[in-house]
């Protein structure tokens, strides 16, 4: 699962006229919006999250 799929898949979804909220919501790891309602995430991190977070370690 690449995030290049992603992208293609995400850009056809917006040339059609479809939304696709999140990372999680295109390959159904939980159900649709549960992330965003609930603050749920599983191990596969989306590639925002550095700019999310309060601090960054290097």
């Amino acid at each position: 699962m690449s995030m290049v799929s992603y992208a293609a898949g995400s850009r056809y979804l917006s040339l059609i006229g479809g939304v696709c909220m999140s990372f999680y919501d295109w390959y159904c790891d939980l159900p649709p919006s549960s992330p965003q309602t609930w603050g749920e995430q599983t191990d596969v991190p989306e590639s925002a999250d550095w700019y999310n977070s309060t601090f960054i370690m290097a």
